[in-house]
Parts: C-alpha cells; structure tokens; sequence
C-alpha cells in the first residue's frame, strides 16, 4: 500500500477534485506533497489555501514518495510538458483532467498515463487508460451542509443557470422541458450563490442540475475528417453512436445532492455518463430522457400523487449516496485502490 504522494500543478493550478484528492489522501493517512502555493489557482469557490494548508507540505518534485499526480485541468505549455518529462520517467504517474473539453484532450495524455478524467462517456472513448471521476464534493462544501434544516422543503424547482458558452443541454431544454415544468410547479430563477444557494437549497425540493454539450463524430465525413485527422484529441478509438454528449458533469448536481435537493439530471446509464459509482435514477435523481422529455412533468405528477413525499426521499437518498462514495476520503480511495490495481 502506498503511504505518500507528490500533486504535482504544472499551470499552478488545482482542480476542484485535485481539492478533493489532496485533502481525502491525508484523511486516509498518505503524507501529501504539492506545489501548491499561495500563488496558485484553486479550481473551486469553496476553498482556500489557508483551509488546505494543512493538509500537505510544500515540495517540488520529491523523488522519496510512492506516485505522483499531474493535475493538467488547464492546459499546459510544450515547455512545461518537458520539463514535468524530465522528472516523471520510470516513476508510477497518474494524470488528473478535470477541464469542460476532457473529452477532447484526455487523448493527449492517455497513452502513456492512467488518465483520470472528468465527463466520461462510455459511446466516446479515447484509447488508453482512461478512468472517470465526477467533480464530488470537498470538506467545505459537507461542512456547509450540515448547518441547515434539510428536512422541511417546499415543492418548488430551483432554476438558477448562467447564460454561457457551448452549453447546448441546458438550452435545448430551455425550449422543451421547461415550459411544461412551469405549469406544474414553481420555478425558481433567481440568481444567487454561496450561502444564499445553500439555504435554497436546503429549502427547496428539486433543482435543474444537468449541463452538457452535443457533440457530433466530425470523422464521418470525408471533408471534416481531413481537417482533424493530424488532431490526436478528435482521434476517438471507439464512437458508439453519432452524437454523444461532452461536458456532462456540473457542480450544481453535487451540490443539490449534498443539499438533499432532488437532481434533475440527464439519465447517466442511457447517455453512456460514467462515474465509479453511478447514481440510480428515481433513487438518487430524477432522470432526463431527452427522447421523452415532454412526458417527465407529467411523470412526476404522476408520483407526487402517490407519494407526495417522493421527491423529498429522492433528496435524501441522493445525499446519502455522494457522503458514501465521493467525499474526499471516499474519492482518495478509490483513486488508490484504481492504482494498487493496475500498477501491482
């Protein structure tokens, strides 16, 4: 078993999960060596330096430790490509990629690495070695969930996304689901953050948590393909299907979990999501079928009706299943024994 680590933020910057993996190794007893300084970049809003601090010592490239974990979340220059290859040979690697375009840069890494990444899908797979790993939770954010009531909720769906780039998901049912989901229930649209979130979430009963792009295999035609084809990142060993979906995962689909705020989310199993332990549907959310996506507020009626209190149990399994497998110590686990596995 592995009793040390060096993370290793070649843009000086660490991801959310790097967050997560960083402080769930020391939690399980692994002394933690980073990089990481006061000057770097954490890749979540709810977190400091001065609150991971005390989770690992300051080191660069230590050569007396186990592995090493490259967080290449941002992307890197061909400089700093060199020189992390000048200290990585003939030692135990594991890649971290937890960026929007994953999908579309894990192949850059994959071959020679275990590449755990974010936004896996099973219908679009790069080759390699390539592991998913949602985004999860942080000490924090647990922290902060424990401050509030999580058992009194109004029947009301909180809607509070941002207008942004390449988010084809969110808009497509902006124009379907959301007009029949209005006539049902309430729909929150307020925008808000940090506490103000939270305590909606504490009190509310279901939330929008779905993200996600459409991406088409650009190699079936014969013009698109010439345009790529010396492009490694659009080099997908297997393409299932004709369209997949990319950047799937989001942070408002943890936090609603954490909150005990019923998820709505697009169904993981039938859109290839990958995570190490996938969430069941209408246990742990309430799953999108984009095919029948008209017919889900009339669903959902349908077991209010029964059980006027569904949605609330929903909540609560859903918190139930992240505090199980993706606090920090969770995650850090099962990165370990993904390791002990293959490099035995």
């Amino acid at each position: 078993m592995y009793s040390s680590v060096y993370i290793h933020l070649p843009s000086g910057y660490l991801s959310h999960i790097g967050i997560s993996l960083l402080t769930g190794f020391s939690d399980i007893g692994l002394k933690v060596f980073s990089n990481l300084s006061r000057s770097s970049v954490l890749g979540s809003p709810y977190a400091s330096f001065d609150a991971i601090q005390p989770f690992f010592e300051y080191e660069v490239f230590p050569q007396k430790v186990d592995f090493y974990v490259v967080d290449v979340t941002q992307e890197i220059s061909q400089e700093e490509i060199r020189n992390i290859n000048n200290h990585i040979s003939n030692r135990n690697v594991a890649i971290l990629n937890m960026s929007d375009s994953a999908n579309l840069s894990s192949g850059l890494f994959s071959k020679n690495f275990i590449t755990f990444s974010a936004h896996c899908n099973r219908f679009a797979r790069h080759g390699g070695d390539i592991r998913p790993l949602g985004f999860g939770v942080i000490h924090s954010l647990v922290e902060d969930s424990t401050r509030y009531n999580l058992n009194e909720k109004k029947i009301k769906i909180i809607n509070n996304f941002n207008p942004t780039f390449h988010q084809s998901i969110r808009s497509s049912l902006e124009l379907t689901l959301l007009e029949k989901l209005s006539m049902y229930f309430e729909i929150d649209r307020e925008h808000v953050y940090g506490r103000r979130y939270f305590e909606k979430l504490a009190r509310t009963v279901a939330v929008l948590a779905y993200c996600g792009e459409y991406y088409e295999d650009v190699r079936r035609h014969e013009y698109t393909n010439e345009l790529i084809k010396d492009r490694p990142e659009f080099n997908f060993e297997h393409f299932e299907c004709k369209v997949a979906i990319f950047r799937w995962d989001s942070f408002r689909f943890w936090e609603a979990a954490l909150f005990a705020c019923a998820p709505i989310q697009l169904n993981f199993h039938k859109y290839g999501m990958e995570l190490p332990v996938l969430p069941i549907p209408w246990t742990h959310y309430i799953p999108i079928d984009l095919a029948e996506v008209s017919d889900l507020p009339d669903k959902i009626m349908q077991i209010l009706r029964s059980d006027p209190l569904a949605l609330h149990k929903i909540g609560k399994n859903a918190r139930e299943w992240v505090l199980a497998n993706y606090t920090p110590s969770a995650v850090a686990k099962h990165f370990i024994s993904e390791l002990v596995e293959t490099w035995s």
